[in-house]
């Protein structure tokens, strides 16, 4: 009796497992509006500007135009709370360069509960807000 319980334990757990927000594609554009740095210390950090999220059928899309090294490639964890899914923003390529550029980065998200959500970017750490808005999820 003791295994089945724990089959079954088992069981349900990967099926709740199955419903965690997961990243379904990330597109990044080629950079735009490059600027030479004149010393490394002239850049602080990725921003965000035109933060847009909205659903398309079941999966739920952020897109923004981010301000990075022209080598990066960004990329992004996810945090989700009741009301609140946070997409902690990093350069997945190069820490430094001497030229900065905007580009347009869209991502998806699939298995989103039916809800309202505060969807915030944040660094990677996730103490510097970079943008913030709020949608509705539904099915």
């Amino acid at each position: 009796m003791k295994y089945l319980y724990l089959i079954i334990t088992a069981f349900l757990l990967s099926a709740c497992a199955g419903s965690k927000i997961e990243f379904s594609s990330l597109n990044q554009d080629p950079c735009k509006n490059e600027t030479k740095l004149n010393n490394p210390g002239e850049f602080l950090g990725e921003t965000v500007e035109n933060l847009t999220v909205y659903q398309q059928g079941d999966q739920l899309y952020a897109s923004m135009q981010v301000r990075t090294y022209c080598t990066a490639r960004i990329n992004f964890d996810v945090d989700k709370g009741e009301t609140l899914i946070r997409l902690k923003l990093f350069n997945a390529g190069p820490a430094a360069g001497d030229c900065v550029c905007l580009t347009n980065v869209t991502t998806s998200l699939k298995n989103v509960e039916e809800g309202t959500y505060n969807v915030q970017i944040t660094n990677k750490d996730g103490n510097r807000l970079l943008a913030q808005t709020s949608v509705t999820v539904k099915e």
